[in-house]
């Protein structure tokens, strides 16, 4: 173990096993991270997902993901070489890693079944007003949702190659699943963020409204039980409650799937009233016992789950915001 990495870990200040492992699998991932920017990635691809939360702002909720988009559908990325890099980076850093190829069928999904066009018309504040394109006729044939796809998924098995704290075995795998997603769509908004440790790297993400657009088009999309779900779900509360505003051109572009159709405006007032009916909607099919003891694992400040019930997220829906 490095004395750069002995010196994050102490300053969690862990205090039992799971916490340990869990700044263990933080600390991983920043080593990915800074391998991938001295490598170039990041002048093709952007980091998305819970990882930029809890790194670049503090979300009381560990991931095991790592997802990232491209930046245009025509780069071609040898993602081989890009974990060669990783792999050389976690070994410096006192590190071993493994990388296995994932069929990515397995994140396909439906969404939530059964709720009509007129549901969402009934719920909109002025049933006349113009709705969000492609959110209206998604709604109304829902076979054409479905889940975002990785182009690209692995799963990294990763060990120290020697002890770094008691209850953390040094071979004891920590898994990280890496996903590529080659199709973006438009409308997303970029931005640089610098981390100092291990070493500075810059690493090019999405902004806290194209984030949130993200979490968003999850909660519609990803089908009970789906792990990106429940993490999507608690991402939702972090984002009202830090008044983030959607991007709602980004999440009007992901849920069309027609990823580079020039991400025509949409009416931010309207749709935004649509979309609190969508999700009003979508939470009434959430079964929020299973997504609380799902999560329990992954969050720090567990007291906060037992406020989870529908009343509560239709409540806080409430205050969504667009932009």
């Amino acid at each position: 173990m490095t004395s750069v990495v002995a010196s994050m870990i102490k300053s969690f200040g862990c205090k039992n096993p799971m916490e340990y492992k869990n700044a263990v699998k933080e600390i991983v991932q920043g080593i990915i991270l800074c391998g991938l920017s001295r490598a170039g990635f990041f002048s093709k691809a952007v980091l998305c997902g819970g990882c930029v939360l809890r790194t670049f702002y503090g979300l009381d909720s560990f991931t095991s993901s790592m997802s990232f988009l491209f930046k245009d559908p025509d780069i071609d990325l040898s993602l081989p070489y890009y974990l060669t890099v990783v792999r050389s980076e976690l070994n410096a850093n006192g590190f071993s890693m493994t990388s296995e190829k994932q069929e990515t069928a397995f994140l396909r999904g439906r969404g939530f079944p059964g709720f009509s066009l007129e549901d969402v018309a009934s719920k909109a504040v002025d049933s006349s007003s113009p709705k969000i394109p492609h959110v209206v006729s998604a709604v109304s044939s829902l076979p054409a949702i479905s889940a975002p796809t990785a182009n690209f998924s692995y799963k990294l098995k990763i060990s120290p190659n020697e002890p770094l704290v008691s209850g953390v075995a040094p071979d004891e795998n920590i898994l990280i699943f890496f996903e590529v997603y080659g199709r973006p769509a438009s409308g997303a908004t970029y931005e640089v963020r610098y981390v100092l440790l291990p070493s500075p790297y810059s690493v090019c993400v999405l902004d806290l409204p194209s984030l949130f657009a993200r979490s968003v088009y999850a909660i519609l999309c990803r089908p009970e039980g789906d792990r990106f779900l429940w993490h999507a779900v608690y991402e939702y509360v972090w984002f009202v409650s830090h008044s983030v505003s959607v991007n709602m051109n980004y999440l009007n572009s992901c849920l069309e799937h027609n990823e580079h159709n020039g991400g025509n405006p949409v009416d931010k007032e309207a749709a935004l009233e649509n979309l609190k009916a969508m999700l009003e909607l979508r939470f009434k099919k959430i079964n929020f016992h299973e997504a609380k003891g799902s999560l329990r694992p992954f969050v720090e400040d567990q007291e906060q789950l037992g406020l989870w019930s529908f009343d509560f997220f239709e409540s806080i829906t409430k205050k969504l915001s667009a932009v």
